[in-house]
């Protein structure tokens, strides 16, 4: 086993034999993912809770016609996340399924500039791709692609002001009784499990969260952000409120996360990367605005979960 392949591993078990939840994984990997290349070319790449699929287009495969779908990205769970190191620790154990160069069919499995090729049919590539088939139809999908519109806005009518839209700036934690008095927001991506978690008063030009769930929260604008700047947006109290099929959702569809001026804003999940238990999601898009013409600038940010603590940050990329 080559020394880059073997500190994965290492960090792999670490990072995975607790469990489901974001927080039952206090240690970080290290900031190279996984990759694993399919008989087909398709490309996977394994973080600590996703898994990125990058599929061969029609145009990129040696036929011209095999296309490996959409691309995707997958919510791991430790379960998951077990089965694959189960399946690529066999599969380096294996040293008669290796092969020195890569042929039509065959599996690599690389970090770094190490790789380990599996034999096109040996069975450690028929499990890793039993393995990797199997996440793929049963994982939680995570948006790759935020469409986010003025008209989805949960502060729509509450920026009389620029004194109003400064106070929008600050989600405030509410305890039960003081929500009766709010309505819950009615959007899926602003729910976990059907339950709210974003609530607005139109009579009071508020729009709060409950303290059960959530700290206070501030509204990052990521239009402005510069490299290296950093913006604490607040802390989940529970674990599964830093899923990021949930978390990711939440932010920039619930516009937690302030990213247009005038209209909209396009923006991707492009990778995930992790260092001393924290995590971090990256992004990048663009934003549209007016003056005499349409225009658009770029935005380029990640969303980082410090997963002991459930602080979430912002930064500037």
């Amino acid at each position: 086993m080559s020394r880059a392949l073997a500190i994965f591993f290492t960090l792999l078990i670490l990072n995975c034999a607790s469990g489901a939840s974001l927080q039952a994984h206090p240690q970080a990997m290290n900031d190279e993912p996984l990759r694993i290349s399919d008989g087909n070319g398709n490309l996977y790449e394994i973080g600590p809770t996703l898994l990125f699929y990058k599929p061969v287009t029609a145009k990129q495969s040696s036929s011209g016609l095999y296309s490996g779908g959409e691309p995707a990205a997958l919510a791991l769970t430790g379960e998951m996340h077990s089965a694959l190191r189960g399946t690529i620790h066999k599969a380096l154990a294996h040293k008669s399924d290796h092969i020195s160069n890569r042929e039509k069919g065959s599996y690599q499995i690389a970090i770094s500039k190490e790789r380990i090729i599996l034999r096109h049919g040996s069975p450690s590539a028929e499990a890793l791709r039993t393995t990797l088939e199997r996440i793929r139809k049963s994982a939680i999908p995570v948006p790759l692609l935020y469409n986010v519109e003025r008209g989805e806005n949960p502060w729509s009518g509450m920026t009389d002001t620029a004194e109003q839209e400064e106070r929008n700036r600050t989600i405030y934690a509410r305890s039960s009784d003081v929500l009766k008095g709010y309505e819950p927001i009615d959007a899926p991506y602003l729910k976990t499990k059907g339950r709210p978690l974003l609530f607005r008063s139109m009579q009071k030009k508020e729009v709060v969260v409950s303290e059960a769930d959530f700290s206070m929260l501030t509204r990052p604008d990521v239009t402005r952000i510069t490299s290296g700047d950093e913006v604490v947006i607040g802390r989940a109290l529970k674990g599964e409120l830093l899923a990021p099929s949930f978390l990711l959702p939440f932010l920039l569809k619930g516009q937690i996360l302030i990213s247009y001026w005038h209209t909209d804003a396009e923006i991707r999940l492009t990778g995930e990367s992790a260092s001393n238990g924290r995590i971090c999601y990256e992004f990048k898009g663009e934003h549209h605005y007016y003056t005499n013409e349409k225009n658009t600038d770029p935005l380029s940010f990640a969303v980082c979960v410090e997963v002991k603590s459930g602080q979430i940050s912002v930064v500037g990329r």
